[in-house]
């Protein structure tokens, strides 16, 4: 199974709702200084047509899936560095691309492709 699919089954153990045609998740990120700070608040949604937003009730403890988490970083071949400035970002799941977005002192960008 590829990364994406590790990703997608683990949002869906934690919020049962989750529904990868047609919602979102963000994952946001920081470090700095001479450690990692932490992989913080996870917002999964679904966009209504003439409802809007709404937030999926459930829980990911992001901490237990620390090192998947990084897997995903190396994987998307982003920047980041937790020393001086550190990194902020986030991972995100939306219309079926999965990406990771970073800002050092330059924003870098990655996709994660299926290993299908």
């Amino acid at each position: 199974m590829g990364l994406k699919a590790d990703f997608l089954e683990k949002v869906k153990a934690g919020y049962p709702e989750f529904n990868p045609e047609t919602d979102s998740v963000e994952i946001n990120f920081e470090g700095g200084g001479d450690s990692f700070g932490s992989f913080y608040n996870i917002e999964v949604t679904n966009y209504e047509s003439g409802k809007g937003y709404k937030s999926l009730e459930g829980n990911w403890d992001l901490d237990e899936d620390y090192d998947f988490l990084f897997k995903l970083l190396d994987a998307a071949d982003v920047q980041y560095s937790w020393i001086n400035s550190g990194t902020t970002g986030s991972i995100k799941f939306e219309d079926g691309d999965l990406t990771v977005e970073t800002i050092v002192t330059d924003e870098s960008w990655g996709r994660i492709e299926d290993e299908e």
